[in-house]
């Protein structure tokens, strides 16, 4: 048979329509699109065979079943759980692969939307429902304890129970003791006289007042020199207070040793000639801008792994202290026929040779192109880039089997800067 396709014009749903736990049906209800290697819709009964994954890529599944499909004009549905029983919590991200007969599996994968996960709905978990999660007057009396005429629920030390509902109250006697507390002083009374007490309280005794003295000794602290003086010549005080002696100062040298630091550099120099300082500073390495246009390839292969530029590329070389780069880029892609998942970013490559990588390390777009071309914009900005010389440019990773064929032209430009 030939290699067949799966489009990403696929939908997942859940098929849950119980109204008791005991009825709800561990199946997920499926539908796809099939096409040949040609991009033409299938119409057979070809077998076909369901995993889910934990992860993305890679990994074993966790289920998998084989059923015979029916496919008419390349639509076809299928009950995922009919053969094998999706005995799953569904309670992390889960990802489906799928493969027609002795085809090696489709990718990328497809993670499963969230309706699926109301399988979970079938218990709860401890913990889930706490006060918050109670709405006022959700839980009638009947809920509660069964207690009996005249009882209420009442905390016993270790867990609640039903007991009497006697009522204990404490009467006050007709007098107290006097005492004296927090500077009040109490006495004795009666219960006749006080509507909330049987005892008469007295006056407050009022603060301690301490009148200044008619003079200080005179300290010197924080620099700041004090001297004796009248209480008659203050409102405020009874001293008087010296001028504050003025902070020291440090001179700069007449010279010091020549250093590099953030890239500029700083000769010896004279106190005599600069105003602020005593040494005189380099120019910092300013930005600058390139950019790049040009045609791009007339076929980009697929089933790779790796990014390629597309076409041409710029020169750029980052100095220790221009570790920040960032750049934009279009290209016009598209395909022959079929369609074709792709990624594109922008990376850059060393000068000298080696990997071509991607500016955003895994944040790249990933695009699906078809047969009406279109212009895809990318973006980057990256820190921390190690100083030399890089070719940098617009990039894609062609990871679909359908070559994308169908391109017109790429430009953009970088700038690279101080951090």
């Amino acid at each position: 048979m030939k290699k067949h396709l799966l489009l990403l014009a696929c939908v997942l749903f859940a098929g849950i329509s119980a109204t008791t736990h005991a009825h709800v049906p561990k199946k997920v209800a499926y539908q796809g699109y099939l096409t040949n290697a040609s991009g033409q819709p299938v119409s057979a009964t070809v077998n076909v065979t369901f995993r889910l994954y934990a992860t993305a890529v890679a990994g074993s599944p966790i289920w998998a079943e084989t059923q015979s499909v029916v496919v008419a004009s390349g639509q076809y549905t299928v009950m995922l759980g009919s053969d094998t029983p999706l005995d799953l919590d569904f309670a992390d991200p889960l990802y489906l692969g799928v493969s027609v007969g002795a085809d090696p599996e489709m990718s990328p994968r497809q993670a499963l939307s969230s309706v699926p996960y109301a399988l979970r709905a079938l218990g709860v978990e401890p913990g889930a429902i706490g006060a918050a999660e109670l709405a006022d007057g959700s839980v009638s009396p009947a809920k509660l304890a069964n207690c009996g005429l005249d009882q209420i629920l009442k905390f016993t030390g270790s867990g609640w129970a039903c007991s009497a509902d006697a009522n204990t109250s404490v009467s006050p006697a007709d007098s107290v003791t006097a005492a004296t507390a927090f500077g009040l002083s109490s006495a004795a009374g009666t219960s006749a006289a006080f509507a909330r007490g049987d005892h008469s309280h007295g006056t407050p005794a009022a603060p301690a007042q301490v009148a200044p003295a008619g003079s200080v000794t005179a300290a010197t602290s924080f620099g700041i020199a004090s001297a004796v003086g009248s209480s008659v010549a203050y409102a405020r005080g009874d001293h008087t207070h010296g001028t504050p002696a003025a902070p020291a100062q440090v001179l700069p040298a007449n010279s010091v040793t020549s250093t590099t630091t953030p890239g500029l550099a700083s000769s010896a120099g004279s106190s005599a000639a600069y105003s602020r300082g005593d040494h005189s500073h380099g120019t910092p390495v300013a930005p600058f801008t390139v950019t790049f246009s040009g045609a791009v390839p007339s076929s980009i292969a697929g089933s790779s792994a790796n990014f390629v530029f597309l076409g041409t590329t710029a020169f750029v070389t980052v100095a220790s202290t221009q570790t920040r780069i960032f750049g934009v880029g279009t290209a016009a892609l598209g395909t022959s026929s079929g369609t074709a998942t792709g990624q594109i970013t922008l990376c850059y490559q060393p000068a000298a040779g080696g990997a071509i990588t991607s500016m955003n390390g895994n944040n790249y777009l990933v695009v699906q192109f078809g047969t009406t071309r279109l212009p895809y914009a990318a973006t980057a900005q990256m820190n921390g880039l190690v100083a030399g010389n890089y070719n940098v440019g617009y990039c894609v990773k062609n990871t679909d089997p359908t070559a994308i064929n169908n391109n017109d032209w790429v430009y953009g430009w970088f700038q690279v800067v101080n951090p």
